[in-house]
């Protein structure tokens, strides 16, 4: 009776888990599920999870566009013209949804940044292609940037370190008590 009792409340459980597209192993109930199969198992609730955030966000848009739009016109006689581009609209971001292994990707990132800078020392790529090299692996990260505004950023930072190193081997001036004292002590037999 008791295994009718258990295979019943698996059956119960899978039909609403299944119609919420939620995998069993996720509520933990593996049955025979290895790893690889618990990943692909995964993907369909990952999809219809992204098709309801972005829904989500349209929404988050629109309301936050409407708000812009009526404090900018505060008797709100005038409906928001969409294609009005003087007035930026509003973003809504969420962070990634699926699961990843990020350490693959850090890893990846660490040689294509040795690699890129071997091929830059030896003559193979510019500062420019290697910089677009090194963002297409940190965007696996979820860091984006322009190539271009780095470049510019990392040529000041090394002019400010290489006059900084310069000033540190010049010593600085003397002072005039010092030179004095020097003096006298030069005169003296």
């Amino acid at each position: 009776m008791t295994f009718l009792r258990v295979a019943l409340q698996r059956l119960l459980r899978n039909h609403v888990l299944g119609g919420a597209t939620i995998p069993e192993h996720w509520i933990g109930g593996g049955g025979e599920v290895n790893r690889t199969t618990a990943d692909s198992m995964g993907e369909p609730t990952l999809k219809i999870w992204t098709m309801r955030q972005d829904l989500l966000r349209h929404m988050l848009v629109e309301v936050g566009t409407w708000v812009v739009h009526s404090r900018l016109d505060p008797s709100r006689r005038s409906i928001p013209d969409p294609a009005d581009e003087t007035i930026e609209p509003p973003e809504a971001e969420f962070p990634e949804m699926s699961p990843q292994d990020n350490s693959r990707y850090a890893a990846a990132l660490g040689q294509v940044a040795a690699a890129c800078a071997l091929a830059e020392e030896r003559g193979f790529v510019d500062r420019a292609t290697a910089a677009r090299l090194i963002g297409a692996a940190a965007e696996r990260l979820g860091v984006s940037y322009d190539p271009a505004e780095i470049l510019a950023l990392a040529d000041a930072e090394a002019k400010a370190r290489r006059k900084a190193r310069v000033q540190e081997d010049i010593p600085p001036p003397p002072e005039p008590e010092e030179l004095r004292k020097n003096a006298q002590e030069e005169e003296a037999p």
